[in-house]
């Protein structure tokens, strides 16, 4: 069953109020997961996982790797390219 199935008060009443009870759980589950898993939380990290793999890489690029990446300037872009939210 994927519905709502209610002929008395009581059923109608008792169907809204798990309705609105999973809607708020489902806004709530999504809000969790969203934020730590969004554009603008993981670009950053990514960033610096690659760079910190090209300095390993080639020493000689470490300081010019480090100096490059700048984490607010990337949070910034996430947040201008992020897709809006639903």
């Amino acid at each position: 069953m994927n519905g709502f199935f209610a002929i008395t008060e009581e059923e109608w009443i008792a169907n809204l109020e798990r309705f609105y009870l999973t809607s708020a759980l489902g806004a709530a589950a999504r809000q969790t997961v969203e934020e730590p898993f969004s554009f603008r939380a993981t670009v950053p990290k990514i960033a610096e996982i690659l760079l910190s793999a090209a300095a390993l890489r080639n020493p000689s690029r470490r300081k010019l790797a480090c100096s490059s990446f700048k984490p607010d300037l990337a949070r910034s872009a996430a947040s201008n390219d992020a897709a809006p939210s639903r």
